[in-house]
């Protein structure tokens, strides 16, 4: 029996950070371990070789893929050319250079940030829009011959009606890196992929060298949706973990994750306008807003404006909707150092001689 007819679906049981998916992102998001080189790891447990006798017979034009990420082993096209990315995963695998034949939330609001993607890209005709609530019957017509999706999702069970559904299990130790990673291998980009975490690792090594000794402190925050109250990402946020990379550090009265966790996750916290007051750093990274209109009216309001950080303009919006502080993927990281080179030093990436390879996507 194949391993196709014995487990076209994967099913794990895994650790999931509230709402890790939820378009709105206004929950949780993954963790990220600082200095770990994912693909180096991987590759040192990765074994794409039989692993057991119930997962030997693939048939002839299809390869065996077994991975950290994956709870078995599973069958999938030898060279698949219809791949369908339902979740996070679709931002990785275009950075490799693989589109999708299926369009969803996260890949349009990954383009609302880089512009110049419009100009090549072919928008697939299939959206599913948010894959766990999505009618799969939609996708039948994209004509996937692979499906890639995250375990404890409904939908996978009828998307393996159309297609071998590969199925990545996220556990607390997990990093967007180990997903980079995956995505390298599944695609046969091993060296490719590595090479841009290799890329991405020099660009921050070098922006710590320009930034020198000075050790600047910061914050990252957004409005929330009750009135005065912001939320504040501790140093387990993503686009902490890269400025915090770079030599920058999370603000001193900013929670860790162990205190936040006791208020709401151990990535964010809802701060309220009284501890506002004692909010003291160089720099303040202020994120779109949950509600236009409660942002607005905050940023208005004499609190925020007789903040000394604020005062003294210290604070800094970034270009787009601020979701490259919160979805992790390669793309976005380099987007912050990109806004650290123009916030902090007060000058571009380009100028200072570390430019980002995908300056290209931001242009109109």
């Amino acid at each position: 029996m194949s391993a196709r007819t014995l487990a076209p679906i994967i099913p794990v049981v895994s650790w999931w950070p509230e709402g890790l998916f939820h378009p709105d992102g206004k929950h949780s998001q993954l963790p990220l371990s600082k200095g770990m080189n994912a693909m180096k790891h991987i590759a040192s447990a990765i074994a794409l070789t039989i692993a057991t006798p119930a997962f030997a017979d693939c048939a002839a034009d299809q390869r065996l893929l077994d991975h950290p990420m994956l709870n078995a082993s599973v069958c999938i096209p030898a060279a698949p050319q219809r791949i369908a990315f339902t979740m996070e995963e679709i931002v990785a695998a275009y950075a490799m250079g693989q589109e999708s034949v299926i369009d969803n939330w996260y890949f349009q609001s990954f383009r609302g940030n880089f512009p110049g993607i419009a100009a090549t890209y072919d928008v697939p005709a299939v959206d599913v829009s948010y894959y766990p609530q999505s009618d799969i019957e939609t996708m039948t017509l994209a004509a996937p011959d692979l499906i890639v999706s995250f375990t404890e999702i409904d939908n996978n069970e009828k998307a393996a009606e159309l297609a071998p559904v590969v199925e990545l299990k996220w556990e607390e130790e997990t990093t967007w890196r180990d997903l980079h990673g995956f995505m390298a291998i599944l695609l046969m980009k091993e060296d490719e992929g590595q090479a841009m975490l290799d890329a991405l690792d020099a660009r921050i090594a070098r922006l710590a060298d320009d930034l020198g000794d000075t050790s600047p402190t910061f914050a990252i925050v957004r409005t929330m949706d009750e009135g005065g109250t912001l939320q504040t990402f501790t140093s387990q946020n993503f686009g902490a973990s890269i400025l915090q990379d770079a030599g920058m550090q999370m603000g001193p009265e900013i929670l860790s994750p162990a205190a936040s966790a006791e208020l709401r996750n151990a990535w964010w916290y809802p701060m309220s306008s009284e501890k506002l007051q004692t909010l003291d750093v160089d720099h303040l990274f202020v994120l779109t807003g949950w509600e236009p209109e409660i942002e607005v009216a905050f940023l208005e309001s004499p609190l925020w404006q007789t903040l000394p950080v604020v005062a003294e303009g210290r604070v800094i919006r970034p270009q787009g909707d601020g979701e490259q502080f919160i979805r992790e993927n390669i793309v976005y990281a380099h987007r912050v150092v990109d806004f650290a080179y123009e916030h902090v030093l007060g000058t571009t990436a380009g100028a200072s001689g570390n430019p980002n390879p995908f300056a290209a996507w931001l242009a109109d």
